[in-house]
């Protein structure tokens, strides 16, 4: 059943499925050559495409998506407000305001399960987006629940404890990066079933963002970079700024002021400068 959700178009900054599902937020979208979108989201295959003012879906298991989808592209987000009124991004930076101007339409996403986000990002040292993008679906297609729709077939994404279960041996099988990665991701897997770590409640609005990136710090082999990005993608907080190489360098070239800062320097002055939506000029410099 094809269903669709009305998204509002007429702001300044009408969302764009394209430049947000290509913006390398969440490893799990990949485009099918009817120019659609699959991705698994919330243990659901959905295959998505954008025309005009509405987002037009099809899933499995079939169900109305709309709290979902609103969730996850943060379409209650009001772009204008973030980069015109009191925050004033745009206003504040020439080399932001450009950027919007070329990306008017990207978006943040709110993934819906950190844990997946956290291992994706685990999966991230030393890769390409592409490379990512197959580590993380190897771990779905070895570990995960098989779903259906329209003839492709993906996978869920496993729990903690299949994690687990599977062991880091099995999960050393899958090439997923770097000696270090499968005993990481088991170690976080391991955390979170004995309660040390709780993603769910970090996401909450009284975590502050510091608290939140240190404890993912405190896991192994998840440095500020790591951190940052669950935290932006995953556990809501928007003033979070992942500095990868891609963005350090666009920030030291558009920013000569900033040529010798070390990555902490360059996290502090991005919250300085664009307060708590320092993740949305983020996201624009890493797409710019």
């Amino acid at each position: 059943m094809i269903r669709h959700l009305s998204v509002d178009q007429s702001g300044t900054y009408p969302f764009h499925l394209q430049e947000t599902l290509e913006g390398r937020q969440d490893f799990r979208w990949r485009k099918l050559p009817n120019g659609s979108y699959s991705g698994v989201l919330d243990n659901t295959l959905i295959h998505i495409h954008q025309s005009g003012d509405r987002l037009l879906y099809q899933s499995t298991p079939d169900s109305d998506l709309t709290d979902l989808l609103t969730s996850y592209f943060r379409l209650t987000d009001e772009l204008d407000a973030i980069y015109k009124k009191n925050t004033k991004i745009a206003d504040r930076d020439d080399h932001i305001a450009a950027l919007i101007e070329k990306f008017p339409g990207v978006r943040l996403m709110r993934q819906p399960d950190p844990w997946e986000c956290l291992v994706s990002y685990i999966c991230s040292a030393r890769a390409t987006p592409p490379r990512i993008t197959h580590r993380v679906e190897t771990i779905a297609t070895q570990l995960g629940r098989p779903l259906t729709l329209n003839g492709e077939t993906r996978h869920t994404f496993p729990d903690p404890q299949t994690v687990l279960d599977a062991g880091p041996d099995r999960l050393a099988q899958m090439a997923l990066g770097f000696d270090r990665v499968p005993e990481a991701i088991s170690e976080a897997a391991q955390r979170i079933l004995d309660g040390r770590l709780d993603l769910d409640r970090l996401a909450q609005p009284d975590i502050h963002y510091d608290e939140a990136v240190s404890q993912l710090t405190d896991l192994y082999c998840v440095g500020p970079k790591i951190a940052n990005c669950v935290a932006l993608f995953a556990l809501d907080k928007t003033d979070a700024f992942p500095v990868d190489s891609r963005v350090r360098n666009t920030v030291k070239r558009l920013y000569p002021s900033l040529q010798h800062s070390t990555d902490d320097q360059i996290i502090a002055w991005a919250q300085d400068l664009f307060g708590p939506h320092a993740g949305y000029a983020n996201q624009l410099l890493y797409m710019g």
